[in-house]
């Protein structure tokens, strides 16, 4: 009788390493804006519907430049643009 024999190493999973960009919008705002501040690349660019929490993703390499600049803006032009320079989102695996 021939017994089949079950892997002994678990199933493997491969890693795909992105950055993970969690930007709190003021409720003020109505865009966001996320660019390379090095080469000037529009990297995200979107209308805000509501205040709360937005999550971007990235390459994986933006989580160690500190290259991004987040810029909100209101369009009613009650506030000034607001921006953030040096931002360094979380890397994360995003098969996790």
């Amino acid at each position: 009788m021939t017994k089949i024999i079950s892997p002994i190493l678990p199933e493997f999973k491969p890693v795909r390493l992105v950055s993970k960009l969690q930007v709190d919008v003021d409720p003020l705002a109505e865009r966001l804006l996320v660019i390379n501040n090095r080469q000037f690349n529009v990297l995200h660019a979107s209308n805000i519907k509501a205040a709360g929490l937005v999550n971007i993703i990235l390459p994986a390499i933006y989580a160690t430049t500190g290259e991004l600049s987040v810029i909100i803006f209101d369009d009613n032009q009650e506030y000034n643009a607001a921006i953030v320079d040096g931002v360094k989102p979380d890397l994360i695996d995003a098969n996790a």
